[in-house]
């Protein structure tokens, strides 16, 4: 469905009398589009009054829906009165999140604290603690008073000591505690549901951040839906494509480490490389060095994927052979693994590639049932939500 389309739809129903409302959260506005854009657009075509919250602007994320009937509102400096006024100025009956960030958390404490139902919808794969590099805490300095901020609303939210909050959240999120096991009052701070990618991703959840099975919907994984499509596209022989995550962006990795990694893709003999860039992915550690930059979405068709354990290795794995290069302190996941080469120094990266450029591999294209379901859509996360928020 297109957006005029989209548009049409809703603003026929949007004169009816009842107006069900709905307000999303993420830090990011490109988030938004890049992680749950088709979700959005399946209930403004179903008549509902839709508002996004974010914290950073994306012209990208803006110019998409812009396009729609959705109010489009950046938080700014925010406090626990903001919220209210905001939520309450959306109309929302319903809010969701994509992730368990103290920015997500602060606006469901508040949410559910004037009794609005939220929700969570999985955007990314989960990864065990890991520290960040120092520069990144002085560069985000600003991201870094967030945490003080958003501790202090949610410690208003639920009537409680702020150094007491605060230090909760310091023991998950820099000491790298277990988070239900770090906050005691976990489960007022939690979604009242939460939709994931598969039935891995539920025990995740529960060890995790201690959601009950009662709370938990399978919702699938939205990339494995281009398996077919990637498969029908021509193959392009001789060519890699390496999925980037943001490492270096995020500060969990050192700049060098990551340069290190790229001369060693740089220096393959006759072979092509394709750069799948992450929307938020540090352009200048690609260009220059005769890679061909990626940024559609799903992935090119090719012999042989390279990555670390981003989600999106899913949708690649499902279609050709992986190589999985395995940083200091960045252990892969067994999932990931089992179905893949992994390499943990750069001078066997080369070598590795080209063996198997040149020799295939009996296993290219594995399986990941077990942790990614099959079957998302649109549709079905809107029919769980919606069950949600008309049960009174």
């Amino acid at each position: 469905m297109d957006l005029k389309t989209i548009r049409s739809i809703s603003e026929a129903k949007m004169n009816s009398r009842k107006i069900n409302s709905i307000a999303f959260y993420d830090v990011n506005l490109l988030n938004h589009k890049n992680y749950i854009g088709d979700i959005i657009c399946e209930f403004v075509s179903n008549g509902y009054s839709v508002t996004l919250f974010y914290d950073e602007f994306s012209q990208e994320g803006f110019d998409f829906f812009k396009c729609l009937d959705v109010k489009i509102i950046r938080n700014g400096l925010v406090s626990k009165r903001t919220i209210e006024k905001k939520l309450l100025e959306s109309r929302a009956s319903t809010l969701i999140v994509n992730a368990q960030r103290l920015g997500d958390t602060a606006f469901v404490t508040v949410a559910k604290e004037m009794g609005i139902k939220t929700g969570m919808i999985q955007h990314g794969m989960y990864v065990p603690f890991m520290k960040r590099e120092r520069f990144f805490l002085v560069k985000k300095a600003i991201k870094t008073l967030r945490y003080f901020i958003y501790s202090f609303i949610i410690s208003k939210a639920l009537d409680r000591k702020f150094n007491e909050v605060l230090k909760c959240f310091l023991n998950t999120f820099v000491k790298g505690g277990i988070y239900k096991d770090s906050i005691p009052f976990h489960e007022e701070v939690n979604t009242d549901y939460v939709l994931v990618y598969g039935p891995y991703w539920k025990d995740y959840h529960r060890d995790i951040f201690g959601y009950r099975s009662a709370q938990m919907f399978d919702l699938g994984y939205h990339e494995l839906s281009k398996i077919d499509e990637t498969k029908n596209k021509k193959m392009e022989p001789m060519t890699v494509c390496y999925i980037a995550q943001t490492l270096v962006e995020d500060g969990r990795l050192a700049r060098q480490l990551q340069e290190s990694f790229l001369d060693a893709l740089e220096k393959l003999k006759g072979v092509k490389v394709v750069i799948k860039l992450h929307p938020r992915s540090n352009r200048a550690m690609y260009e220059g060095r005769g890679f061909r930059l990626e940024e559609k979405r799903g992935v090119p068709h090719c012999p042989l994927y390279i990555g670390h354990y981003s989600s999106l290795l899913a949708l690649a794995g499902s279609v050709s052979t992986m190589v999985l290069f395995e940083f200091p302190g960045h252990e892969i996941p067994e999932y990931f693994s089992r179905n893949a080469a992994v390499v943990n120094a750069v001078e066997q990266l080369s070598p590795t590639i080209e063996e198997i450029l040149e020799k295939g591999m009996p296993s290219a294209g594995g399986s990941f049932d077990d942790i990614f379901s099959l079957g998302y859509s649109p549709e079905r996360a809107f029919s769980i939500i919606q069950k949600f928020q008309s049960e009174t």
